[in-house]
């Protein structure tokens, strides 16, 4: 009787073993003795997932692994914080509380020394500040201002907007009259801010235009 058990208790280890060769079974503890560096994996070769001995739940190879699929999605993620260091999209994006963004309103072209007259104004902020150099610069892009935080999203109406600007070169802005695709309806053909200068618009999601409130010529 204890040759047949240990006769089974060999086939079933050899089975196992060979499962897990085949790629059937990935799960594994490392480790010999329980330590806070053990995991719980499963997974093929860099593909695995793991749950360590702190309860997180890591991949065991950088920018790999794929948490859901654009088929197979989980159905809300409930977190304090999220970090990310790569692009984020987002369907519908709700903000409860403040949001506060640190990168520049102008992002490349700052880096690159001032404003294009090709740049989009993005929004990062309902306070911006723009920049110029070399000249005085006449935005033609389409719209000039961006009307959503992100590609495939939109302001609500009401959402306010002032622009001004640090540098003595300044940034025009074309009505929607003087450049059609500017999407933005301002007091004058055109609005130029240099230093000191204030640009207040407001955001109508019906016709998707900047409305201009006030203009500062300080």
């Amino acid at each position: 009787m204890k040759k047949l058990l240990k006769l089974i208790g060999l086939s079933v280890f050899a089975l196992v073993n060979v499962l897990i060769w085949q790629g059937v079974i990935y799960a594994r503890i490392t480790g010999t003795n329980p330590t806070a560096a053990d995991a719980l994996c499963a997974g093929g070769p860099s593909l695995e997932v793991c749950i360590d001995g702190a309860a997180n739940v890591v991949p065991t190879t950088n920018n790999v692994g794929t948490l859901g699929t654009t088929s197979l999605r989980w159905s809300n993620v409930y977190s304090n914080g999220i970090t990310a260091a790569s692009s984020v999209s987002v369907g519908t994006l709700t903000v409860t509380n403040n949001t506060v963004f640190s990168k520049t309103a102008i992002g490349s072209a700052i880096g690159a020394g001032g404003i294009f007259a090709s740049t989009q104004v993005l929004v990062t902020s309902t306070y911006q500040t723009l920049q110029s150099s070399g000249g005085v610069v006449t935005l033609v892009s389409i719209p000039s201002i961006a009307t959503g935080p992100a590609a495939g999203l939109e302001f609500a109406s009401g959402t306010f907007l002032v622009l001004s600007s640090t540098a003595t070169d300044a940034v025009v802005f074309q009505d929607e009259g003087t450049l059609t695709g500017s999407q933005l309806q301002l007091g004058a053909a055109t609005r130029s801010i240099s230093k000191y200068d204030t640009l207040t618009l407001i955001y109508d999601a019906t016709d998707h235009f900047w409305r201009e409130i006030a203009y500062g010529n300080n």
